[in-house]
């Protein structure tokens, strides 16, 4: 990556910081740039890392949801912003759930300078599963 591609990409993510101080939606990383557009999604999984925060003041609850599809577990990030966080802090690792959201895969540089994918579910609707699921 040459030395003019590194200068846009820091001004980018200088641009993005920016923007996410006005934004309203739960973010969990610094993303560089949209690589699609927010998709809505419903999943049925099981929780795994869930942790409750605040970020500017906001509560924000972020958890990975492990779906099972055919013989492997895809593991999906999920966050939750205000009221909706409020909620989900009653959920607890290993417990099912079935959530709606909109789906959003974002861009980012890694650490070691390549372009990396990350996709985050942000919450909109949350309900607990009766489960006669295998955990993940």
């Amino acid at each position: 990556m040459d030395q003019s591609t590194l200068t846009r990409i820091r001004a980018l993510v200088a641009e993005i910081e920016q923007l996410l101080e006005l934004e309203d939606e739960p973010q969990v990383d610094l993303y560089v740039a949209p690589i699609a557009v927010p998709d809505e999604i419903t999943i049925q999984g099981i929780i795994g890392r869930p942790e409750f925060t605040h970020r500017k003041g906001r509560p924000l609850w972020t958890a990975g949801v492990g779906v099972n599809e055919r013989d492997e577990t895809i593991w999906y990030n999920i966050a939750a912003g205000n009221d909706i966080a409020q909620q989900a802090r009653a959920f607890g690792r290993g417990q099912v759930v079935q959530i709606t959201g909109s789906q959003k895969t974002d861009s980012y540089v890694g650490q070691d300078g390549t372009l990396k994918a990350k996709t985050t579910i942000t919450v909109r609707h949350m309900s607990g599963v009766a489960s006669s699921a295998t955990t993940p």
